[in-house]
């Protein structure tokens, strides 16, 4: 009889703590396409990237003059004039290299610098609604097998954000 009580007794707390629990999803991908922050940080990012792409365009074209003019007058070059032409060509080539390699991680810092007071907008907002409206859990839209619409949080963001 005990067991039985028992078997009740968490039966009946289970359930209890279960409807206590509230769910909401929503794809904040979606939002943050909608926000002007975000916009104006696009638009930044790929100014500084057109200006990065500006200046290995312009190291790249130095590189091909500079191998057009030693293929051009290669044979009138000595053995040392060759080697020492040679060894700026393999060098600007490390730079160009170089510069890309440091350009992708200047891209990517850019890139996150911009979008960390974004994303930290969106999250205190997020946060607001699910406190405001009880959520126990928020998840991310795409992770989610299923869910139904009425717990789509997405509504009550993009009010909050006015978007």
């Amino acid at each position: 009889m005990k067991k039985i009580i028992l078997l009740l007794f968490i039966t009946v707390l289970t359930n209890a703590m279960s409807a206590q629990n509230k769910f909401g999803y929503l794809d904040s991908q979606e939002i943050l396409l909608l926000m002007p922050e975000y916009k104006s940080a696009e638009k930044e990012l790929q100014e500084f990237v057109k200006s990065l792409d500006g200046q290995l365009i312009s190291m790249n074209t130095e590189l091909q003059n500079m191998f057009s003019d030693y293929q051009k007058n290669i044979e009138s070059y000595t053995d040392l004039v060759k080697a020492d032409k040679e060894a700026e060509i393999q060098s600007l080539q490390a730079r160009v290299q170089s510069f890309e390699q440091n350009a992708q991680i200047s891209i990517q810092q850019k890139q996150a610098d911009l979008l960390q007071p974004i994303q930290e907008k969106l999250k205190n907002v997020i946060d607001n609604v699910a406190k405001e409206n009880n959520y126990t859990y928020i998840f991310e839209a795409p992770i989610l097998l299923y869910a139904k619409e009425s717990e789509n949080i997405l509504p009550l963001v993009k009010k909050k954000l006015k978007l």
